[in-house]
């Protein structure tokens, strides 16, 4: 059989499509971005800096400076 249109998964836009829309404010697309860049980051920040609450600092300042060009704000929690 077909399945529900509610279970067909939709293809997940490029790289490209994501940072245009959260250029334009589009939270979730953010959202996205950061999902996929977020553990390679933390990563090669860790084999740079060899610490990782180093590693952890910077991949969080990365995080706020690509906020900054963006229109996407963090909320604290």
């Amino acid at each position: 059989g077909v399945a529900p249109a509610a279970l067909v998964a939709l293809p997940m836009p490029s790289r490209a499509e994501l940072a245009r829309r959260a250029r334009a404010g589009d939270a979730i697309a953010f959202e996205r971005l950061v999902d996929r860049w977020i553990e390679p980051a933390f990563r090669t920040a860790l084999a740079i800096l060899g610490r990782e609450s180093d590693a952890r600092d910077a991949t969080q300042d990365a995080l706020l400076d690509a906020c900054e060009t963006t229109t996407i704000t963090l909320e604290t929690r």
